[in-house]
C-alpha cells in the first residue's frame, strides 16, 4: 500500500512538471486574435518580447509595456473603424503641423492628448486607429503590431 501511494505521488509530480514545462518562451512571444469590422476580418498579431502584454477586446487591441495588472493605462491601443469614421479622423487632423502621410499610413500628434496616432488600412479595406501614449516610441510600438487581412 505504501509503495502504491509513493508511485501515485511520483506520477502526479511528473505530470505536474510536464504540464508546467509545456509552454516555451518562444511560444509565448506573440499573441494573435481576429479583429472584425462588418464583413472584413484581420488577424492582429502582437510581439510580446521584452515583457510586453496585450489584451484583446471586440474590435480593439490594448498593448502594455509590462504586465497588465489592471492598475495601469495601456501604452498603445488599436481600434477598428468604419470607413466614414476613419475619413473623419483623417480630414479632421489634416491641417495639423505633425500630419504626415507615408508608407500607406497617416501619422499625427493629437493636439488634445499629445498621443501619437497612426491611421492604418489593410488590403481588405479594414480601417484602424493606433494610438500611442505620449513619451513612448511610437514606431517601436507599431513594429510590434502586424495586421494581416484574411481572405
Amino acid at each position: 500500500m505504501k509503495k502504491m501511494i509513493i508511485l501515485i505521488a511520483v506520477l502526479v509530480l511528473a505530470m505536474m512538471m510536464a504540464i508546467a514545462g509545456c509552454g516555451t518562451e518562444e511560444q509565448a512571444s506573440t499573441a494573435t486574435a481576429r479583429l472584425t469590422e462588418g464583413d472584413h476580418t484581420t488577424m492582429a498579431t502582437v510581439d510580446l518580447s521584452g515583457g510586453w502584454s496585450v489584451q484583446f477586446a471586440t474590435g480593439a487591441v490594448y498593448l502594455y509595456e509590462g504586465v497588465n495588472d489592471g492598475e495601469v493605462d495601456c501604452t498603445a491601443m488599436v481600434v477598428t473603424l468604419e470607413k466614414k469614421v476613419y475619413d473623419e479622423y483623417v480630414t479632421g487632423y489634416k491641417d495639423e503641423e505633425s500630419y504626415k502621410q507615408s508608407d500607406g499610413k497617416i501619422t499625427y500628434i493629437d493636439p488634445d492628448t499629445s498621443e501619437t496616432v497612426f491611421m492604418v488600412t489593410t488590403e481588405n479595406d479594414m480601417y484602424y486607429k493606433v494610438t500611442v501614449a505620449e513619451g513612448v516610441d511610437a514606431d517601436a510600438v507599431l513594429t510590434r503590431l502586424t495586421l494581416e487581412a484574411e481572405t
